[in-house]
Formats: C-alpha cells, sequence, structure tokens
C-alpha cells in the first residue's frame, strides 16, 4: 500500500534494539527515515525532504523496496541505489560499504532541467539534493553552524578582526530546510536579520522550533522592530510574510540598505523552488500545473527584479553575497547581464576557513537520545582543546538548537591520531563514557577519526548466501554482471570480481554444523562471527535476554522499529460496543512499533520474536485528554478564593477589583519565555498524572497581539514537550480598556476580522472558543467571532450557559461546533440541538463545585445521547485543578456519571471534543498513548480522590520520565 494513502507518520526508531541484521543497515535505515520525520522533511507525504523537490527516494513503492531490503541485507552485502531506487544487492565483504548510491547523474549535453524533468516524469530518475537522497539530511541544524560561521566571518572580514554583528542588519530571504538556518545563524552572530518567507506554515515551523524569534505583521512594522532592535543591539531575528521580489524592491524604494544582503530561496529550482510576484501559494500551484513553461519564465524576472534590488543595495554600500541557491544564473536567464558582479559565500567567506583546514561533520546518536550527542560533543571537545570557537559553538547548539534525529553538524579542523587517554565514542544505548565501542571485538585500525573509535556491530543472525537483483525488469541482462561494479579489496586483490566477498573459511562451516544454535545465539557473538567472549553474561532484564519480564525497557525512551509486547495487564481500550463501551479486555496485550498502536488483543499473541513487557496484571488505558485547559498565565489568586469562602459571587469578585484583570496583567507583564517555561511546567506535572493530550487556550492578554503572543508560547513549549497540545484561540472577555460600546464593537471586528485569519494562516490554534455568556461576549458578538473561525477553516467551541442561556448552544448546532463547555444553565431544546449536530458537551465540575453551581442535566443530555466529555478547566480563578483525577472524582459523584461515562469522558469523549482521532482509544494505527495504572480495577483511579496511580506514562510509544 502506498504511504500516500496511509496515515501514520515516519519515524526513525529509537532505542538499541535492532530491526536488520547490524548497526551499518540500521544506520541507514534511521538515517532514510528521519529524512522523512515530518519533524525534518517539508513535504514528508511526497517523500520531499528540503529544497522544493529533494527526494528521499524516487517513489513509494521505491521506498517500501529499499526499506525492505535493508531489513534484509547481510553484513557482507552492499545494496546499490540509483537516483532513489534500489537496482540491486551484491555479496562484497564485511568492510565493504553497506549501501552505495548516486543520485541525478547526467552528463555534459544532457544535463539539463528539461531533461531531467523529462526523466523525472518517466520515473527514472529524481532529485536528490546534497542530503535527501544520500539520507544524511539532520533537519535545518545540519547547515546551521556553517551558516554561523559564514555570518561570523563576514563581520570580520568587513568591520574588523573581532567584530561581530551586533546592531548590524541582515537581510535575506527563504525560510525552508536550510534558508531556515540564517535567522538562527544571525542570531547566535550577534546580529539582527530581516527574514522574508511567501510561506506562512515555514514561519510557524521556524517559530516553533525557535529558529526564528518574531513575526511583524506587515514589512513598515518589521522595519520599526528591527530599528529598535539594532539600536539597543539586541540580536535576534524578525520574519515578514511576502515575496521576495517584492520586497526587496520595496526596501530599495524606501531607501533601506541593511549591512548584509542574501538570499536562499530555493531558486535553483525555478519550477518548484520560486514563487513569482504577483502569485499566492494556491495561485503559483495551480499556474505551475497548468503551464510550467510560462512558470519558469515568470519565476526568472521575479529573481531578475530580486539580484536588480541587491545590485541596487551594494551600490549604496550593502555587503551582498550569494548563498549557493543559483540565483545569481536564474537571474541571469531573466536578463540582468550583471546578475554576477557580487560573490558567492564560499570565495567571500569560506574559504579562508578551508585553508585553515576547517570542514564540515555530523554525527547522529542513534540510540534518539540526546545524552549521547552530548557525550559525543563532550569527546570531541576533549580531543580538541585548542579550538575556542569551536568550545563557543557547541555550548551554544547545546542550549539553543533542537536535536531533529538527534544529531549534530559542527566544522571541525585538524584530524590527529588519537591521543593516550582518550575517550572513545559509546556504542548506542551503553552506560557511561569512555567504555569504548565493545573492546571485546576486533576492529580495522583504520576505523578512526581523530581518536575517535567508530562504533561497529555485526548483529550476525548467519550468513546468507544471496544476490537479488531490483533492477527494472528491461534491464535483467545486467543482473549477473556484478563483477563490474566496483573495485577490488586490497587484501582479495589476487580475486577479479568486483566488489568480491571474502572467504568464508571456517565461519560458512561453522553455521552449517551449528546454524541454528549460533542463530539463536547471534547477540551473544563477535563482530566477526568468533565464538562467544567469556564471562560476558546478560544481565537480568537486558533487551536481548529472553522471555518476558516485568517493568520496561532498559532505555526508558525506547522506541522500537522491531515491536513492543505489553503483555499479561487488564487492557481497557475505550473503543468497546454501546454495551460494554470500555473495551475491557482480561489477560489482554498490547503491541506498540514506530510510535504506533500495531495490535490489542487478548492473550499474548505467537508472533516473531519481540521485546515483552510484563505488565503483571495492572491496568492500562488510553492516555488520559484534558481537553479544556487555560495553562498559559500568571499570576496567582488564592486571595480570591478566599473570599468566595466567605460566600462572596463571581461578580462580586470582580467588581472588588479582582477576577480575569489581575490575570492579566501578570500575564501581559511576563516575558515570552517565561510564559514558554509555565507552559512547559504545567504539562509536564500533567503528563506525570496520566494526561497525555492536553488542550491550551490563549484568553489572558486580551491584546490582538498578546492573545497570538500566548499562542506563538503553546507552540514553543510543544517543542519541548513529549505530550500532545492542542492550541486553541480564546474569545475571553472583553478588555477593561475598550468596554465602552464603539470601542467594544471595534474590538470584536478587529478579532473577528484580523486575529482569526491571521491565528488560521500560520496554523497557531486549531480551533476557536469564545465565552458566550451574561458579563461576556452577546450572542451577536459570538456569532461574528466564531463565523469568521468558519471561513478560516477553524473549528468552533464556545463556553456556554455557565451563569445564563443566552444562545450559545443553539449557535453551536448552527454552526456544526465541535463542543460546548460548561452547560449549567441548558434547556432540552438546546440538548436536542447539540445531540443533532454532534456537539460534545464538556463538564466542568471543579469550577461548578467552586461557584456552588447546580450541575448540568446530565440526565437529559444522557437521554439524548450527547457525547460527555470531563475537564479540569485549570485556570487561576475558578479552578485550579492540575489533573483529570479530581474532576473524575467530582464527575462521578457530583455529576452523577457512571464510572464507564466517566472514563469515556477523559479519553473518547474529549478526544472528540478535540476532533482527534488519533488519541483517547486503543485500536490500530493510533498513537501509542497510553498509561499503566497501579491498579487492576477502572473505579479505582476515581475513586481514590486526588491519588496518582499512574506508574507508567508513555506518549507516541515513548516512556516519560517518573
Amino acid at each position: 500500500m502506498l504511504r500516500a494513502l496511509m496515515s501514520s507518520p515516519i519515524r526513525a526508531a529509537r532505542g538499541t534494539q535492532l530491526s536488520c541484521k547490524g548497526w551499518p543497515q540500521e544506520a541507514a535505515l534511521r538515517m532514510l527515515m528521519n529524512n522523512l520525520d515530518p519533524d525534518v522533511a517539508e513535504r514528508p507525504e511526497d517523500l520531499v525532504v528540503y529544497g522544493g523537490t529533494g527526494k528521499a527516494a524516487r517513489s513509494w513503492p521505491d521506498y517500501e523496496t529499499i526499506v525492505r531490503e535493508l531489513r534484509r541485507l547481510g553484513d557482507d552485502e552492499t545494496l546499490l541505489v540509483q537516483s532513489g531506487r534500489a537496482v540491486g544487492v551484491f555479496r562484497t565483504h564485511e568492510e565493504a560499504p553497506r549501501v552505495l548510491l548516486a543520485n541525478s547523474n547526467l552528463v555534459g549535453k544532457w544535463a539539463t532541467w528539461e531533461h531531467f524533468r523529462d526523466l523525472e516524469a518517466k520515473g527514472l530518475m529524481m532529485y536528490g539534493q546534497m542530503t535527501a537522497g544520500s539520507w544524511i539530511y539532520i533537519g535545518t541544524q545540519g547547515i546551521l553552524q556553517g551558516t554561523f560561521e559564514t555570518f561570523a566571518q563576514a563581520a570580520r572580514t568587513h568591520w574588523g578582526a573581532d567584530a561581530t554583528l551586533a546592531g548590524r542588519l541582515v537581510l535575506t530571504a527563504g525560510l525552508g530546510g536550510m534558508g531556515g538556518a540564517q535567522p538562527l545563524a544571525v542570531t547566535l552572530a550577534g546580529g539582527v536579520s530581516l527574514c522574508v518567507e511567501i510561506d506562512p506554515s515555514r514561519i510557524a515551523r521556524r517559530l516553533e522550533t525557535r529558529y526564528l524569534d518574531e513575526l511583524a505583521p506587515s514589512l513598515s512594522a518589521a522595519l520599526a522592530r528591527v530599528d529598535e532592535l539594532r539600536a539597543t543591539q539586541q540580536a535576534r531575528s524578525v520574519a515578514v510574510l511576502g515575496n521576495a521580489a517584492d520586497v526587496y524592491a520595496e526596501l530599495v524604494r524606501r531607501g533601506i540598505t541593511p549591512d548584509l544582503v542574501t538570499d536562499q530561496t530555493s531558486a535553483h529550482d525555478p519550477l518548484v523552488g520560486y514563487i513569482p510576484q504577483g502569485l499566492d501559494l494556491a495561485a503559483a500551484a495551480e499556474l505551475r500545473a497548468k503551464d510550467p513553461v510560462e512558470y519558469v519564465a515568470r519565476a526568472r524576472a521575479s529573481m531578475a527584479a530580486q539580484v536588480t534590488a541587491m545590485l541596487a543595495m551594494k551600490a549604496r554600500g550593502a555587503h551582498v553575497f550569494d548563498y549557493g541557491n543559483n540565483l545569481r544564473a536564474q537571474a541571469e536567464l531573466g536578463g540582468v547581464k550583471d546578475a554576477f558582479s557580487y560573490p558567492g559565500f564560499v570565495p567571500a567567506y569560506i574559504r579562508p576557513l578551508f585553508c585553515e583546514g576547517k570542514g564540515p561533520f555530523r554525527w547522529v546518536a542513534l540510540s534518539g537520545d540526546p545524552a549521547d550527542i552530548r557525550v559525543t560533543d563532550e569527546t570531541v571537545l576533549d580531543e580538541i582543546k585548542d579550538d575556542p570557537a569551536l568550545a563557543r559553538w557547541i555550548a551554544m547548539a547545546q542550549e539553543r538548537v533542537a536535536f531533529p534525529g538527534p544529531a549534530r553538524a559542527h566544522l571541525l579542523a585538524g584530524l590527529r591520531p588519537a591521543r593516550a587517554g582518550g575517550r572513545a565514542l559509546q556504542r548506542p544505548g551503553e552506560k557511561g563514557q569512555g567504555l569504548g565501542a565493545h573492546r571485546h571485538r576486533s576492529r580495522s585500525p583504520g576505523l578512526r577519526l581523530g581518536g575517535l573509535a567508530q562504533p561497529r556491530d555485526r548483529g550476525h543472525e548467519g550468513w546468507l548466501g544471496r544476490g537479488r537483483g531490483l533492477g527494472l525488469a528491461q534491464r535483467a541482462g545486467q543482473h549477473r554482471r556484478r563483477r563490474h561494479l566496483g573495485v577490488v579489496p586490497p587484501r582479495r586483490r589476487r580475486r577479479h570480481g568486483l566488489l568480491a566477498a571474502r572467504r568464508h573459511g571456517r565461519r560458512r562451516r561453522r553455521h552449517r554444523a551449528r546454524g541454528a544454535l549460533l542463530v539463536a545465539r547471534a547477540h551473544l557473538r563477535s563482530g566477526h562471527g568468533r565464538h562467544p567472549p567469556r564471562r560476558r553474561g546478560l544481565r537480568r532484564g537486558h533487551p536481548h535476554r529472553q522471555g518476558a519480564r516485568r517493568g520496561h525497557p532498559a532505555d526508558a525512551r525506547l522506541v522500537a522499529r522491531s515491536p513492543v509486547l505489553f503483555a499479561n495487564g487488564r487492557v481497557m481500550t475505550c473503543d468497546g460496543p454501546p454495551e460494554a463501551p470500555l473495551g475491557i479486555i482480561d489477560d489482554g496485550y498490547l503491541v506498540v512499533a514506530e510510535g504506533k498502536i500495531q495490535s490489542v488483543g487478548a492473550h499474548r499473541p505467537r508472533s516473531a520474536p519481540m521485546q515483552v513487557i510484563d505488565l503483571g496484571g495492572r491496568l492500562l488505558t488510553p492516555g488520559l485528554i484534558d481537553c479544556h485547559t487555560h495553562l498559559p498565565f500568571l499570576g496567582d489568586r488564592a486571595g480570591e478564593f478566599a473570599m468566595r469562602a466567605r460566600g462572596a459571587s463571581y461578580q462580586e469578585i470582580a467588581a472588588a477589583g479582582g477576577g480575569i484583570a489581575s490575570t492579566v496583567a501578570a500575564t501581559r507583564g511576563a516575558s515570552f519565555d517565561e510564559l514558554v517555561e509555565v507552559i512547559v511546567n504545567r504539562a509536564r506535572r500533567l503528563a506525570a498524572l496520566g494526561v497525555t493530550t492536553i488542550e491550551a487556550k490563549s484568553g489572558y492578554d486580551l491584546t490582538l497581539a498578546g492573545e497570538e503572543r500566548l499562542l506563538r508560547a503553546i507552540a514553543a513549549a510543544q517543542a519541548q514537550l513529549p505530550v500532545s497540545l492542542c492550541p486553541t484561540l480564546l474569545a475571553h472577555v472583553v478588555p477593561a480598556e475598550h468596554r465602552e460600546p464603539a470601542a467594544r464593537a471595534a474590538w470584536v471586528a478587529q478579532f473577528a476580522a484580523q486575529l482569526v485569519p491571521r491565528v488560521a494562516e500560520a496554523a497557531l490554534a486549531s480551533s476557536v472558543d469564545v465565552y458566550c455568556d451574561e458579563g461576556a461576549f452577546s450572542l451577536d458578538e459570538t456569532r461574528a467571532i466564531l463565523a469568521a473561525a468558519c471561513a478560516a477553516g477553524l473549528g468552533v467551541r464556545a463556553h456556554v450557559g455557565q451563569f445564563a442561556d443566552v444562545g450559545g448552544a443553539a449557535l453551536l448546532a448552527e454552526l456544526g461546533g465541535w463542543s460546548a463547555d460548561h452547560l449549567e444553565q441548558i434547556g432540552e431544546a438546546d440538548i436536542a440541538g447539540l445531540a443533532a449536530a454532534g456537539v460534545v458537551a464538556v463538564m466542568i465540575p471543579t469550577s461548578c463545585v467552586q461557584l456552588r453551581q447546580t450541575p448540568p442535566p446530565v440526565a437529559a443530555l444522557r437521554r439524548r445521547r450527547v457525547p460527555m466529555a470531563v475537564a479540569s478547566d485549570w485556570n487561576p480563578g475558578t479552578s485550579w485543578a492540575e489533573g483529570l483525577a479530581v474532576p473524575m472524582w467530582l464527575a462521578a459523584t457530583h455529576y452523577g456519571l457512571t464510572v464507564e461515562e466517566t472514563w469515556l469522558g477523559v479519553t473518547r469523549n474529549a478526544a472528540l471534543a478535540l476532533r482527534r482521532e488519533d488519541v483517547g482509544v486503543l485500536r490500530p494505527g493510533a498513537r501509542a498513548d497510553f498509561v499503566v495504572w497501579d491498579t487492576a480495577e477502572p473505579a479505582a483511579i476515581p475513586y481514590r480522590v486526588g491519588a496518582n496511580l499512574a506508574a507508567e506514562v508513555w506518549t507516541a510509544g515513548v516512556k516519560l520520565a517518573p
């Protein structure tokens, strides 16, 4: 089945369990899959990693074939890949490369875009970029240090040997896979960058991953902001949404001359990588498909306009350079005769570094554990002590750069022999430092780099005698000509078969005689097929030890490519039939792989060997979902709690100066980093309580820019969290400064007409919520905001009937809302409308009890079969409820929900309120979010008031640290 038709994203395996026959094959497989991870690739559904069309494989069938062959590949075989297609597997030898590949090779006269596209259309070639088709792309950070060194060298070249970019403005365009490194690189070099990007999703991604600091609403606002940053010498990056050619030309018209000017759009590909002037993304896609010749002509004309503007800036004193994206050549084809009158970045800035012997290196932790990268960083620093710039860079990278893999890239200078006492790298999953790469295994003396031992593992499961031909059917005649494809290894120079294998000798005979035993004990053999080393016992609980075991994997962050089996437990799927909706399976099992649930059922399945985790009879359920929280806020309102305890009403507290106004003041005064830290800490506390999906609303700033800032803080927090955050734009109340009727109407209109579309365009929220109640937003105001949300393609929700029924429930039913929350004051007609429209009723028992209100009409909701969810409403005023244990208890005791309804309210129905189909249930294909509880009885969680019975919490197949 084509991956394009499948719902699960590709994720590289983590941990130390092999899915291939050895670590070299496993490394290639994990790097290939990491290239297509949604957190790394630009368009993984199209196999595009970066650069507009840079692909990891030629097609989805080719990808599946490569993955299959890597898993079958022996330790003495080599896979050949031609432009993203596996074309053969050949017997070689253990020290030969496991994979040889070449991409996009055209010669001489035929090396043109036209000829390439003709071959691509016929399925005979793909564009592999530099690291996409070779499976070594490690995200934007792979180019980050080289970009940083470029800007740092530019500062030294133009403003003095010790100069930085402090107070300098760098203008650039393109925030894709490579260009996205530029804002952070400039920031790390001390400068201010103005980044132009036409794709809002790319801007959002760079904001989420902290490669970019800010998005300006307009070019004028961006220029004002960069002037402010330059004046105070703050190192920050500012993006503006627009076409690069338009913005560069406008800057020239306004007389703006940056200090440095470059560009890193995907200009090398005028058909896919560059958007012509006058077109948005949709119009560009339409023209590209309809008339590619016209598209390329318009793209080159736009590039010519951009380069003309860059030359004008150069004439005014800016230092302009090309960043290797072929923009100058395309502009020349567009009519700019002197397009090459400014230099490329290599001769201008990088060549001096090459002259010092510095060049790019990258390393990857196949375990997927950032701690292993840190060990490597420290090992490099230990080996290369005379490079303070490198030490400073590694320190900055450890603080600012996220791990897409994880991996790291640096410029290193001076490969040197190993020093006595130098530390060697550890193998994936090994504990401790300086232990070497399995010292009992022999290795070639040449396998060292700068004194660093290169890990090797044979992971052998038996000698395999095959030579598979995977080429096209019409080329079958070439399959026997394996001897013409390579170079004889030096030690076998007397053999004439190119890529010839070494003799098998005793190793083959031993497999014949004791094959079954050796295969069964493959994990005990050394890398060269020798007998097991003496006294190499396996500790209890080792991943290779046979049989089930209670507890968790040795590596708590393990995500196995080979499935992991959770067995001997009481599994509650929350996906059962109406008569038994919890779907409890006694003596049940769950199989997890690649972050997804592979299967679930009764008894232990008979299948291929896999790692087993014995649940010991404990309860395993879906991860809890809190579908109504207000996480991003600061401030404390404990004094109001004391007033409420004395009998004061919500309205009386607000009239006395309390209520939301105090929280708004504290939230507005917080820095962005403080907001992110608060959200991260609160989400982690929830995760420890078994909550793996958390809705998070804005709503405590009340200015348009401030509400957007809260959503960006949620996005930034998500980048640091293993649990899922579901951001919601909340129209909470009208700010005090806009309470006059005319000002109020203008604020509501701006919220609907400006903020909602901007949030949708930047993908900062999945839904819009309005507090529709007495003293909050009227029905007409709610309709205006929610109609704008529907027009922008966002889901609609509302706080409804908490203090008075003003018609919000009927409006949600009319608009097809996701959820109606609170519902203490709601009538039978509204309930019928919610039922007919499929709107979820979200129960907020903690807030209801604290405000001493009458519960919603649960019996009527049950009778109409309205799905009921249960949430905490974590907020600073009426429900400081961390976790769902107390809301579940109150739902069952104060609201009268059954235990089954309560559990569905925090799992399946809560997911429905967020329109998340991948969580809330345990079924094949769902995200592997689940909790193992220290009980076998579902009723124990709401029964034991406030107790945390969550023993293990897993998100996307990764066990969270306690």
